[in-house]
Formats: structure tokens, C-alpha cells, sequence
């Protein structure tokens, strides 16, 4: 249950980041080109720190940030795929 809740915050802190990235990074075209890898950065950043803080504490600190980065790496894909669908639809591009 506490991957669900770690998850599904995972997934909040994403949509978040993403708009906030290009928000803060898009006003010239050298920092263009960073508003993918930060999002991406901080979201997996998050991930740890939620993965040490929220899940179980019988394993390993480690075993839990790592557990926390993977968490963080599919919420980076499922809000790709949320704002994805937002834009384009479900017809495609």
C-alpha cells in the first residue's frame, strides 16, 4: 500500500515538475534544451527522498532510495503520457 501512496505522489510531484521546468527554463533557447533532463532530475531526486522516507523500514536505506528512484522513473512516464494525451489527444499527433 505504501508503493501506491509513494507512487501516486511520485505522479503529483511530476505534473508539477514538468510545467514548472518549462516555465522557469524556456525563456531562451540555450536552457530550451534542459527543461526534459531537469524534470526528469528532479522527479527521480524526489523519488529518493520519498523511497528513504515512506517505505517500509525493514530493508536497507539504500534498497529504499533505489526503490524510490524506480518509483520516481515511472511517474516520470506516466506524466509524459498524461501531458502527452493532453496535447495531442487520443487520435495522436
Amino acid at each position: 500500500m505504501r508503493y501506491l501512496v509513494t507512487l501516486a505522489l511520485l505522479v503529483v510531484v511530476a505534473l508539477m515538475a514538468l510545467p514548472s521546468a518549462a516555465a522557469v527554463l524556456d525563456s531562451s533557447a540555450t536552457t530550451e534544451n534542459l527543461i526534459l533532463p531537469v524534470f526528469v532530475v528532479v522527479t527521480l531526486v524526489a523519488g529518493a527522498g520519498a523511497g528513504a522516507v515512506l517505505l517500509p523500514g525493514g530493508r536497507s536505506v539504500a534498497r529504499r532510495v533505489a526503490t524510490g528512484v524506480a518509483l520516481g522513473a515511472a511517474a516520470v512516464v506516466l506524466a509524459v503520457g498524461v501531458f502527452f494525451i493532453l496535447i495531442s489527444g487520443f487520435e495522436g499527433a
